[in-house]
Parts: C-alpha cells; sequence; structure tokens
C-alpha cells in the first residue's frame, strides 16, 4: 500500500506541474499530428561517486526520461552501490530502482524533483537481504553545458525516513542529462 501512495504521490506532482501550460487556441486550420514516439524527447543521464578511506563507497545511477509535457519529463533509473567499511570488515552490494518526475522551469535555471525509489540491501550483522522504500522530494539549479545537455545539483529529502536506508536528510545529488 505505501508504494502504490508512493507511485500516486510522484505522478500527481508531474500532473500539478504540467497543468501550468500556457493555453493557446487550435489555429483555424490545424495541421494533422502525428502520434507515437518521439526519440527528440529522451534524455539519458545519471550520476557516478566514489568515496576512498575506512568507508569505501562506488556508485553508478544510470536514468532515462521522456519529455510528456513542455519541461516536464517522467522516468525510469537504476543504481549499483559497493560499500566496504574496513572498520568493521564489512562489504555488501546494494541495488535500486526509481521512477521519478521532473519540472524544468523556462527561462530559469531551477528545477523540481519527485521520485519513488525501492532499494534492495543487506541488513548489516544479519545476513539477511530486504527492500527500502523511499520517497524523495526536492529541486535543484540545472546549468546548461551544451544545446541539450545540463549539470544538475539537487538537494532532494527523504520523507519516508526509513531507518534501513543508506541515505540521511538532506541528499545531494550532481549528476548530466543530454538528449540523444
Amino acid at each position: 500500500m505505501k508504494r502504490l501512495l508512493a507511485i500516486i504521490f510522484v505522478f500527481i506532482s508531474l500532473q500539478s506541474i504540467a497543468q501550468t501550460e500556457d493555453y493557446t487556441p487550435a489555429p483555424s486550420n490545424p495541421k494533422p499530428q502525428t502520434h507515437g514516439f518521439d526519440w527528440s524527447k529522451v534524455r539519458v543521464g545519471g550520476n557516478f561517486g566514489l568515496q576512498f578511506g575506512n568507508y569505501t563507497l562506488v556508485e553508478v545511477s544510470p536514468m532515462v526520461s521522456y519529455e510528456v509535457f513542455k519541461n516536464a519529463y517522467m522516468g525510469l533509473g537504476a543504481t549499483y552501490l559497493y560499500y566496504n567499511d574496513k572498520i568493521y570488515d564489512y562489504q555488501t552490494s546494494i541495488y535500486a530502482g526509481r521512477l521519478f518526475s521532473q519540472y524544468y522551469f523556462e527561462n530559469f535555471p531551477m528545477m523540481l524533483h519527485a521520485e519513488y525509489e525501492v532499494m534492495n540491501l543487506e541488513l548489516f550483522g544479519f545476513n539477511q537481504r530486504v527492500n527500502v522504500d523511499n520517497v524523495y522530494v526536492g529541486g535543484g539549479y540545472a546549468e546548461p553545458i551544451g544545446k541539450n545537455s545540463y549539470a544538475v545539483i539537487m538537494l532532494l529529502w527523504n520523507v519516508t525516513q526509513n531507518p534501513n536506508s543508506v541515505y540521511s536528510n538532506p541528499i545531494m545529488r550532481i549528476s548530466f542529462v543530454g538528449a540523444l
């Protein structure tokens, strides 16, 4: 039930943001519209993270999104985390999948983000894997680095605050996104 509510939350957030588009009446002699998949609306990207020392962390998080309304995107992502704690002689792999929605403001380098994530991880000391649900909301700054590419810095808040989550609030992400 919690997962269903989280998914509904992400979709409602995208819909409410997308409703702010300006209405322009249809021309008197409209051109026929083509329906179908438009590859120019696809964006790919993600982030990569490294940390070394007593705690070694390697993160790879690819993502793909599609523009469903002007400046509003929905997408899927995956995450792989390798974690090694030299103090407690513990290492594990963490896997996650996520659904997200994003809205990029026009003529202003800010964006909004809502995300539902399921993370599969091993509980420390129990030798048991569990799924952890996370719902993130927040926003960020999107700096263009080309015609259709952005560097994005986001500040997110995990509203579920599950004690088994590997992230603590606030969460900062730096990612790169570009069109195909």
